[in-house]
């Protein structure tokens, strides 16, 4: 029996450019902006710490108990960024401290433009 061709697989060119701009954390995804961030719980206050690591990192006032510092990370990163609570989703990380979240309907100009305004 010949053994079955495999293909490989190619990488497709992508949509969006690559923009190395220190901020490769912010991902633009069609309508969407995808942002890579670190969060701190437990913190005195719930703000945005800077950039580090190739992450933004935030500190969040709420413990990692039961939820609430995710909840917490939404309505702040929401509220910091001027954009409704349903618009972000936590699209991964549920239970780490490096989470994913998506702006839905925004543009990474924006996030970039508060942020460095920070």
């Amino acid at each position: 029996m010949a053994p079955k061709n495999k293909k490989l697989k190619q990488s497709l060119p992508s949509k969006e450019p690559v923009v190395d701009d220190g901020f490769s954390f912010i991902k633009q995804h069609n309508s969407n902006v995808i942002i890579e961030v670190e969060i701190k719980p437990n913190a005195k206050t719930s703000e945005i710490q800077g950039v580090e690591d190739g992450l933004l990192k935030v500190s969040i006032n709420s413990p990692p108990v039961d939820g609430k510092a995710n909840t917490e990370v939404i309505a702040f990163m929401a509220s910091t960024f001027g954009i409704k609570k349903s618009n972000v989703k936590l699209i991964k990380g549920q239970t780490s401290h490096h989470k994913t979240l998506q702006f839905e309907n925004w543009t990474r100009e924006k996030v970039l433009q508060i942020i460095q305004a920070k």
